[in-house]
């Protein structure tokens, strides 16, 4: 029987998972969390797989996966979430997501299979994802000198953050400002620099002098 755990804000979002698992033989939802800290304060020994939301209070998706794949590397993390942002779906990657699914993609149809192959170890990303993951990865493209970039001072702050692979909510806190304002900021930079995700954006940052070549 695989043991599946969400983590989701939204109770209707998680008592239609609930009633979806219900009707297959070989799987049950065994465990429910409205954020990532509650998520942590349970036993979460047995569990073959999470769903895990990225937009909760108090502890979101990114920390949650973070802390759970030091913690609990057995755990099969797939994201289930409304956000296609490319710079959030390679970090989770990179911290050992291996599934990435839109919320309106998991149904009644997919689901259950979806789970099993996650329970399998094998990855699984919403098509979309994929194909952007696809397109941004694997298509080469043309070398092209690094423009010089000149950041104010609350730029400069997010860009610290980021190379220093802290958290929206941890960046915010210390550059006083709202987590979405962080957000805003980080798009800002990844449009001066030309990138698309974080990785790409602390290599254009140290490319340019903005960043010293020792992180």
């Amino acid at each position: 029987m695989i043991q599946v755990a969400i983590a989701e804000n939204h109770e209707a979002f998680v008592e239609g998972v609930r009633a979806m698992l219900a009707q297959e033989p070989d799987m049950e939802l065994v465990l429910a969390a409205q954020n990532g800290q509650e998520l942590l304060q349970q036993k979460l020994e047995g569990i073959d797989v999470l769903l895990l939301d990225l937009n909760m209070p108090v502890m979101d998706g990114l920390e949650t996966a973070r802390i759970l794949a030091t913690q609990t590397p057995a755990v099969k993390i797939m994201i289930l979430t409304v956000s296609d942002e490319m710079a959030e779906v390679s970090l989770l990657l990179e911290i050992g997501v291996i599934g990435y699914m839109l919320k309106d993609s998991f149904t009644r149809q997919n689901a259950p299979e979806v789970i099993r192959r996650l329970f399998e170890g094998e990855r699984y990303l919403d098509a979309t994802i994929r194909e952007r993951l696809e397109g941004l990865y694997m298509e080469p493209k043309p070398a092209r000198p690094f423009k010089p970039v000149q950041l104010n001072g609350i730029q400069f702050q997010v860009l610290n953050g980021i190379a220093a692979e802290k958290t929206t909510q941890e960046i915010a806190l210390y550059v006083k400002r709202s987590p979405s304002s962080v957000k805003r900021i980080r798009n800002e930079l990844f449009g001066l620099f030309g990138v698309k995700n974080a990785a790409g954006l602390v290599r254009a940052a140290i490319a340019n002098g903005v960043l010293g070549s020792h992180l």
